[in-house]
C-alpha cells in the first residue's frame, strides 16, 4: 500500500454538511457478512483527515473475531455524492449518487483499477487488476428509520464481458450507510448462493439503529457463517424468552443430546449434554444480559439447528 500523509482534522467542522444527510458519521458502525466467506467484518467511522486538500472520513474494516484490522478507508463527500480514495492510485472515485435520477448510469471506475483492501478479498479472487465499475439507478424511495427519512436508491449493476465489479442486481442503497449488500459491492462472477453472504447486518450511530430484518442473529456473531433459514428449527420450543432469571425449557420432537450457548461475540460460554432427552432445562443465572444462540445436536445425527435467546 502507498504511504499517505494525513492530517487529521482536530474538530467536527472539518466534515461539515449542514442541512444534508451526512455519510459515514463519525462513530458509525457496520457489521457485515463479508463477501465470499460470510465472516464477520465490522466497520467504524473513527476520524477525518485531509487527503489532497479535500476533506476525507476514515473508516477502519476489522475482523469481528480478533479485532483485526483490514484496512483504513477513506471518504470524501460533495451533498449527495460520495467518493472513495483509492490509495493505490492515488484517486477519488464516485461511489454513490443518491441525487441520481431513476435510469442514471453511475461509474465507479471506467478502466482497469487495483481495489483497496477494504473491498476484501481474502483469496486474491479479484487480483490486481479489475476491468470495470459501474451500475444503473433502477429506482428510487426512501424509508424512515428512527424518525429519520433517509434516501434509498435500487442499484441494477451492468454486466458486460469484462464487468466483473459491482453491486448485486437490484442491491439498495441507503443514506449514511451505503449499499445493503456491501459497501464497495463484490465481484459479480463469483456470488455465492448462500443468501447471507455480503450483507449487511447491522448499522448503528447515534441517530439511527438499523437491524437488517432478514439478519436473524447477534450482529457481531461469528460463528454463524452457513447457516440459513431452515436450520433454525420452528419445531424447537424455548420458554420463557426472553427471560430475566431461573430457568428455561427447551422442548423438541427430537432428542437433544448437546446443546452449546454461544455470546454475541461468538465464544461458547456454556456447553450441555443431554441422553435420551427432549426437554432440556437452562439454568440461566450468571448469564449476562444479551443475546444468546443456542446450537442443538440431535440423536439421529441431523444437521445443527439453532435458536436465539434473550436474557434481560
Amino acid at each position: 500500500m502507498k504511504k499517505i500523509t494525513l492530517i487529521l482534522c482536530v474538530t467536527l467542522t472539518c466534515f461539515n454538511l449542514a442541512g444534508e444527510t451526512e455519510f459515514a458519521p463519525l462513530g458509525a458502525k457496520w457489521y457485515y457478512s463479508a463477501p465470499y466467506t460470510g465472516a464477520c467484518i465490522k466497520l467504524k467511522s473513527v476520524n477525518d483527515t485531509i487527503i489532497k486538500g479535500l476533506n476525507h472520513r476514515i473508516v477502519e474494516f476489522r475482523f469481528c473475531e480478533d479485532n483485526f484490522l483490514i484496512s483504513r478507508e477513506f471518504f470524501h463527500q460533495q451533498g449527495d455524492s460520495i467518493f472513495y480514495y483509492n490509495y493505490y492510485h492515488e484517486s477519488m472515485h464516485l461511489l454513490y449518487d443518491f441525487g441520481a435520477k431513476i435510469g442514471d448510469t453511475v461509474i465507479v471506475h471506467k478502466e482497469s483499477f487495483k481495489p483497496t483492501e477494504g473491498f476484501y478479498d481474502p483469496q486474491n479472487r479479484l487480483g490486481d487488476s479489475v476491468p470495470f465499475f459501474s451500475y444503473r439507478v433502477e429506482s428510487k424511495d426512501s424509508i424512515m428509520q428512527n424518525g429519520i427519512y433517509l434516501k434509498k436508491n435500487e442499484l441494477y449493476s451492468l454486466y458486460r464481458s469484462d464487468a466483473i465489479m459491482g453491486f448485486h442486481r437490484m442491491a439498495p442503497a441507503i443514506e449514511k450507510m451505503g449499499a445493503i449488500n456491501y459497501i464497495f459491492g463484490r465481484h459479480l462472477y463469483i456470488l455465492t448462493k448462500k443468501e447471507h453472504l455480503g450483507k449487511l447486518r447491522c448499522y448503528f450511530d447515534d441517530e439511527i439503529e438499523y437491524v437488517n430484518p432478514s439478519w436473524q442473529y447477534p450482529c457481531d456473531t461469528c460463528i454463524i457463517t452457513s447457516i440459513n433459514k431452515t436450520q433454525m428449527n420452528d419445531d424447537l420450543k424455548i420458554y420463557p424468552n426472553p427471560v430475566k432469571n431461573g430457568k428455561v425449557f427447551v422442548e423438541s420432537p427430537k432428542i437433544i443430546t448437546n446443546l452449546t450457548i454461544y455470546n454475541d461475540r461468538g465464544k461458547i460460554v456454556r456447553e450441555l449434554q443431554s441422553s435420551n432427552h427432549k426437554v432440556v432445562i437452562i439454568d440461566v443465572e450468571g448469564l449476562e444480559s444479551g443475546t444468546y444462540i443456542l446450537a442443538f445436536t440431535f440423536s439421529d445425527k441431523t444437521k445443527k439447528t439453532y435458536k436465539k435467546l434473550i436474557k434481560l
